[in-house]
């Protein structure tokens, strides 16, 4: 009996030991590995320059590169709850851009993962300075990425199906991404024109969404010039799939009676919304031409909504104190704000730059 309960006290002694012991190594083991985890965040100014690597790595610079696109990822994914990974991303991927200038898919991370520079944020100076430096590595890594010439011609020409169809300047980059991205970056900068013009290049890749179509003449619109925007938004409806004819009809007809008429009384809007009524609802919806992004009936719908915009920047004009839908109607004595049929919960707001967007009417 004694010895059965000293070999149960040896056993409880000894298990008991192993677990204070486990507990003090796995203690320290946890703090140290804290602290190497820490640690791991990359350093941007220990980085060697591209010349060093040049110089070290045999001719693997590009092995070199992959292994630090690795690497970000993993510090990306370490950091991502604190943010720190913006510290050391920018200067990580302009080294890979140095290394291997033809590896994209660092550019696309960047570009999704710089912040969006927001006035009301207070981390606002940081994020445009980290923006901007981003915007900087993209710039040169689409000198690197894209025919130059041919960008050049697709950025004089006008948006429409003849830039479209011209097969000399189809894929004008090796990953239709980045001049997507890019767009949209350039918009958080303010730059509309740089971002028209991304959207522009971005729509003559095959591998980019089709939306570059459209998102680009948006730009434009936003910038407050309602009528270009109208005008090209009607032209790609004139080259887009219809059904039966009667949107084409209609866009012609658009396109030939707004160039004549100013909208300046509110009479003058109704036959641009008896127009909108006209247009076809495409009944074979199951044919992707009538579901693509440049379809007319889409097409045109946007354009209308360029016109209506053109209608209440005109009419705000002579209203300069009006700032809402509700004051240009109190103002003007007009019976309603304009609107997509699709969008009658809608009303107007006048920007701080004096051009006009439509936002939701809430409850």
């Amino acid at each position: 009996m004694k010895k059965i309960i000293l070999l149960i006290l040896g056993n409880i002694f000894f298990l008991g030991s192993f677990f204070v012991c486990y507990k003090i190594a796995t203690g320290l083991s946890y703090t140290e590995y804290l602290k190497l985890w820490e640690y791991r965040r990359l350093h941007p100014e220990l980085l060697p320059s591209k010349e060093t690597v040049l110089l070290t790595s045999a001719g693997n610079s590009h092995t070199y590169a992959d292994t630090l696109w690795i690497e970000l990822i993993q510090y990306m994914g370490d950091n991502i709850g604190n943010g720190k990974y913006t510290d050391f991303m920018n200067p990580v991927v302009w080294l890979i851009s140095d290394l291997h200038p033809y590896f994209t898919r660092p550019y696309t991370m960047l570009l999704l993962m710089t912040p969006n520079p927001n006035e009301e944020k207070p981390t606002y100076t940081t994020d445009l300075t980290l923006a901007k430096s981003a915007y900087t590595i993209w710039q040169k890594w689409m000198s690197v990425n894209c025919d130059q010439k041919k960008i050049s011609e697709i950025t004089t020409q006008e948006l429409g199906n003849a830039l479209w169809n011209n097969q000399n300047l189809q894929n004008p980059c090796f990953d239709g991404m980045i001049p997507y991205y890019m767009a949209t970056v350039s918009n958080n900068l303010w730059d509309k024109k740089a971002s028209e013009n991304y959207y522009k290049i971005a729509s003559m890749q095959s591998d980019a969404p089709t939306s570059s179509r459209f998102l680009s003449v948006l730009e434009r619109a936003e910038s407050g010039d309602y009528l270009s925007a109208a005008t090209r938004f009607f032209l790609i409806g004139l080259g887009g799939y219809d059904e039966d004819e009667v949107c084409h009809t209609e866009t012609n007809s658009l396109l030939e009676r707004f160039s004549k008429i100013l909208p300046s009384t509110p009479a003058d809007i109704k036959w641009i919304e008896e127009t909108e009524k006209n247009l076809p609802e495409y009944k074979d919806t199951k044919n992707p031409l009538a579901v693509s992004s440049d379809n007319c009936v889409d097409s045109a719908r946007r354009g209308i909504k360029q016109l209506y915009l053109w209608y209440v920047s005109e009419l705000g004009k002579k209203f300069p104190d009006a700032k809402t839908g509700t004051d240009l109607i109190n103002s003007s004595g007009i019976s309603h704000i304009p609107t997509l049929i699709s969008q009658k919960n809608f009303t107007v707001k006048k920007n701080s730059d004096n051009t006009w967007n439509y936002k939701m009417i809430l409850p």
